[in-house]
């Protein structure tokens, strides 16, 4: 796997995925969606998101903010979350993810991810809306690249795992990319948690962060 050549082990990898489910055990989590996708979970059409890999951070009955390209367009619950070979997934699967047929449905995964197959492994997440925003708040942008190179040169409380992740994401060029090098885009929130602590200690240091 990619991440071998920024030397972080799998312990290392798990350690940092449990400490950042620690933090968030108590919070509303994110469910992230591209932008290609808002016209079909506001109308409805899209009540189940199908994504590559047998791994989520969500369970049943957890509350969720949909965010669709940096924009938070409500609360939803998670009714259901259930693990496929790609090839199992059913047409009703592929309906409620938006899709009017499996083969869109698996042309649609052809354009996240590199190597889909009928055997690759997916997780199925239904959820039911609990609340839409009528005005959809949104999520201010922040340089990732500029934050994850300051704490690179000043943050000395960094680990050796995040040391190697923040030079993992700039190498990259984003945190998209990096999440897909490390073992998919659930592994977002872990650059996100660490680019957070790092932002808080770099401005206690009186580094701008912002501009």
């Amino acid at each position: 796997m990619y991440r071998k050549n920024f030397v972080i082990s799998e312990e290392e990898l798990k350690e940092l995925e449990k400490k950042v489910a620690e933090k968030e055990k108590d919070k509303i989590k994110y469910l992230n969606f591209a932008k290609d996708y808002k016209s079909s979970l506001l109308s409805g059409n899209k009540l189940s998101t199908i994504r590559l890999g047998k791994k989520t951070h969500l369970k049943e009955g957890d509350l969720v903010y949909i965010n669709c390209a940096n924009e938070i367009l409500g609360v939803a619950r998670v009714k259901k979350v259930e693990f496929k070979k790609l090839k199992e997934v059913t047409r009703e699967d592929a309906k409620l993810d938006g899709f009017k047929s499996k083969k869109k449905l698996r042309n649609a995964l052809k354009k996240h991810y590199k190597k889909v197959s009928g055997e690759s492994d997916v997780t199925i997440i239904q959820f039911e809306w609990v609340e839409r925003f009528k005005n959809p708040k949104v999520i201010e942008e922040e340089n990732p690249i500029k934050i994850a190179k300051l704490a690179l040169e000043f943050d000395k409380q960094l680990t050796h795992a995040e040391r190697s992740l923040l030079k993992m994401l700039i190498q990259m060029g984003s945190l998209r990319k990096a999440a897909l090098a490390l073992g998919g885009l659930e592994k977002r929130r872990i650059f996100r948690s660490i680019l957070r602590e790092c932002k808080e200690r770099l401005k206690k240091q009186g580094i701008d962060v912002d501009n």
